[in-house]
C-alpha cells in the first residue's frame, strides 16, 4: 500500500524511501537490486553460502561494467544505504568491504 512519508515521498511498505533531492538514484538503486538478485535468486537459493552472496564495490562495477565516475556515483549511493540500514557493509580484516542488502 502507498502512503505518502513525512517528506511527501511515496512509499511502498517495504520499500526504501528516498528523499526527493535523490529520485535520481532510482535507476542505481535497481541496477544494485538486479545485480544482487542474479547472486541470490534460483534453485536452492535458500541453501547458499553467505561467502558466495555478499558482494564487494569490485564484483559490482565489474558485473554492471562501470567507469570510474559511476563506480564511484554506486559507491555513495551504497554509503546512503548503509547509513539508512538498507545494506549490511561486513568489514573484512585486510580485505575489501563486502556487502548485502535487505532483499538478500
Amino acid at each position: 500500500m502507498s502512503s505518502p512519508s513525512a517528506s511527501g515521498v511515496r512509499s511502498e511498505s517495504g520499500s526504501i524511501t528516498l528523499p526527493r533531492a535523490k529520485q535520481a538514484w532510482v535507476p542505481t538503486l535497481r541496477g544494485i537490486y538486479e545485480f544482487e538478485s542474479a547472486r541470490i535468486s534460483g534453485p536452492g537459493s535458500w541453501k547458499k553460502d553467505i561467502r558466495d552472496v555478499v558482494w564487494t564495490i569490485d564484483d559490482l562495477a565489474r558485473t554492471l561494467r562501470l567507469d570510474e565516475k559511476t563506480r564511484k556515483h554506486n559507491a555513495e549511493v551504497i554509503d546512503w544505504m548503509v547509513q539508512n540500514r538498507h545494506v549490511m557493509r561486513i568489514v573484512v580484516p585486510g580485505g575489501e568491504a563486502r556487502y548485502i542488502t535487505r532483499v538478500g
